[in-house]
């Protein structure tokens, strides 16, 4: 972990962490902004990645499949239509969402925006493999 700080206890406040539009970390077409909460740059974690993740109204995250680990999403407040895999559903908040390594999945919201926390086992954000599925219908 040369690049990255010992494991330490950080408590972060989301105020705190400026937004970023995820587009800077994925895809030009992709919507929202991130603010990344625990990592290996922020604390160290060596499994953990947790971010909060925001999209405004009529936003599009595109389909996408993790090919080395699964994710977690976990609805705070709003709504957004999940897709994953073969189902799709609205989803509002107090939802957890398990999606499995290899999953296609995207999020598109409507007259509301949505906020997640999105939570990786792999602390480095770069190890996170991402791959965009090309039949995205937008």
């Amino acid at each position: 972990m040369a690049d990255h700080p010992e494991p330490s206890v950080v408590m972060t406040n989301i105020a705190d962490v400026t937004p970023v539009p995820v587009s800077t970390l994925t895809v030009d077409h992709d919507e929202g902004t991130a603010r990344v909460l625990v990592s290996a740059a922020i604390n160290g974690s060596p499994d953990l990645f947790v971010s909060n993740f925001r999209m405004g109204p009529n936003q599009h995250h595109p389909k996408h499949v993790h090919p080395n680990v699964g994710e977690v999403y976990f609805i705070l407040d709003g709504r957004c239509q999940m897709t994953v895999g073969d189902r799709v559903e609205w989803l509002g908040a107090g939802t957890a969402i398990y999606v499995p390594k290899g999953t296609p999945h995207c999020t598109d919201t409507g007259d509301e925006g949505v906020s997640v926390l999105v939570i990786f086992p792999e602390g480095d954000f770069d190890k996170v493999g991402k791959a965009f599925v090309d039949e995205d219908p937008s």
